[in-house]
């Protein structure tokens, strides 16, 4: 990579992780524990739409996930590191599927953030903020299911609108 594509990588992966902290951070001042809260819908998990666009969304994404768990005073410290694992994995796997479309949606990259979210999040609240029944599959379960409910309305009723504006419009180059 050149340097001018190296600075444009950096710039726009800044960029990206300053709006998904900020999102995030403005959310939970506006509407407190809808950011964070076991049925959480991140209006910011919809930027993780750009990991199918460019490389950079990826780190971008992750830092933005990192400064936003710091910052959420109703976020558990384990958050930080397995819920921006989370993101990290949703997002290389996003960016390594996003040629694999269904009419001309890359569907299967959209999954990713739901399915790692669901099952590391899941497992996270499970295991550290266990129920009255203890830790249970059930419990597990409705965890996980919690989780994709938000995560399916942040990156498919957000995160498909955004994605198609930033490719129709070409606002962020690929860098391939």
């Amino acid at each position: 990579m050149n340097k001018k594509k190296s600075t444009y990588y950096l710039t726009v992966a800044a960029v990206i992780a300053a709006m998904y902290a900020g999102l995030t951070v403005a959310q939970n001042l506006i509407l407190p524990g809808s950011a964070s809260a076991s049925v959480q819908v991140r209006l910011s998990e919809a930027l993780c739409a750009l990991c199918v666009i460019t490389p950079a969304a990826v780190p971008g994404v992750t830092v933005g996930c990192v400064i936003a768990n710091l910052t959420s005073a109703g976020t558990m410290p384990l958050d930080i590191v397995f819920g921006s694992a989370a993101t990290l994995i949703s997002g290389i796997l996003m960016y390594k599927f996003r040629n694999i479309r269904v009419k001309s949606l890359p569907l299967l990259s959209l999954f990713m953030p739901v399915v790692f979210n669901a099952v590391i999040v899941g497992l996270e609240l499970t295991f550290f903020m266990p129920s009255e029944s203890g830790v249970t599959f059930k419990a597990f379960l409705l965890q996980a299911l919690l989780i994709a409910a938000g995560e399916l309305i942040s990156v498919f009723a957000l995160g498909i609108p955004l994605e198609k504006a930033v490719e129709k419009h070409g606002i962020i180059k690929s860098l391939d």
